[in-house]
């Protein structure tokens, strides 16, 4: 985003283009983008990074802690977190929380 684009629109068509064929399994990461858009922003991607991670941390931790107060209830955790049941289902396994053992539906009804 920070990129100048002075050759317009086809500068970052082949830019895309060329990342998409050296990227694995149809993902563009950093690694696969022209050095001249990497090299000057290194700082910069490795703050973003960070900041990713932080986040994820900070998402996993609010799913753990909704989870606890409705005692399991998915369903209830997400509307406390104001997310979809499955959005909740998607984050927990794309940030590595493991669901818990017991369901939390028969405990109680969710919270409104």
């Amino acid at each position: 985003m920070a990129h100048d684009w002075p050759g317009n629109i086809r500068e970052l068509e082949n830019v895309i283009e060329r990342s998409f064929i050296l990227a694995d399994k149809g993902v563009i990461d950093v690694r696969q983008l022209p050095e001249e858009l990497t090299s000057a922003r290194a700082g910069e991607w490795a703050a973003v990074s960070g900041m990713k991670n932080i986040r994820n941390m900070i998402d996993a931790q609010s799913i753990r802690s909704a989870l606890e107060r409705n005692d399991n209830n998915r369903l209830a955790a997400a509307r406390e977190l104001g997310i979809h049941k499955s959005t909740l289902f998607r984050k927990m396994k794309k940030l590595g929380v493991p669901l818990p053992a017991e369901d939390g539906r028969k405990n109680r009804s969710p919270k409104q």
